[in-house]
This record gives structure tokens, sequence and C-alpha cells, in this order.
């Protein structure tokens, strides 16, 4: 709800832990941010899915989105991409289901 009115949202390495989507977040607020970052997302080309990340001192749910998936449902809320960007060397990897490990993180910039 901080964000309703706001210029710009951003979002570095959080929103797989959290329940709703990011469009679901957005799509609440009255006045939407024109401008939106998120940093250090894990996308991948598979459907969505939770697992579980061991951070060492507890074990976390964590959201794997779809990329094609998360860039349609920011389009359909009138976001377009202004730039899009990997983080080398950062990765989840899922025992026994590689087809769902995710190679890179993404960071995307939206803006409306």
């Amino acid at each position: 709800d901080a964000a309703d009115g706001s210029d710009v949202f951003l979002a570095a390495g959080s929103l797989q832990y959290v329940e709703r989507s990011l469009a679901e977040i957005l799509a609440a607020l009255r006045d939407r941010p024109r401008h939106v970052l998120v940093s250090s997302l894990p996308l991948a080309e598979c459907d969505d899915f939770v697992t579980v990340q061991n951070i060492g001192t507890a074990f976390c749910a964590y959201r794997i989105q779809n990329r094609e998936r998360f860039m349609a449902s920011m389009r359909a809320l009138g976001y377009r991409v202004v730039d899009v960007w990997e983080h080398p060397g950062k990765q989840c990897t899922i025992p026994f289901h590689p087809e769902q490990s995710v190679k890179t993180y993404s960071g995307v910039y939206f803006a409306r």
C-alpha cells in the first residue's frame, strides 16, 4: 500500500519471497508507480512453482516465475520494458529437476 502514488517502485531480491505476484501487488494500487525496477528475480522458462530455499539458518518458501508470463502480466497493467539485464553467476539449482533450475537471475526496468 505504501507504493500507492509513488513515482518509483523498487524490489531487489525480494519478490520470490512474497506470496502475491508483482502484477497483483501493483493492480491493487489506485495510483500505480510510473517506474518499476526489479532486480535479482528468478525467472524460468517452465511453469511457475514454489520450492524451498535453505539459507543456512532457516528454510524459506521460494517462488520461481515463468519469464514470459511475468512480462505479460506487467504489459497487461500498461507497463513497457525499458531494459532487461542478467546477474551473471547468480543461479538457483533445483535438485533432481534441472529443467526447473534458473541459470541466471534477471533484472527489469518497466515504465508506463
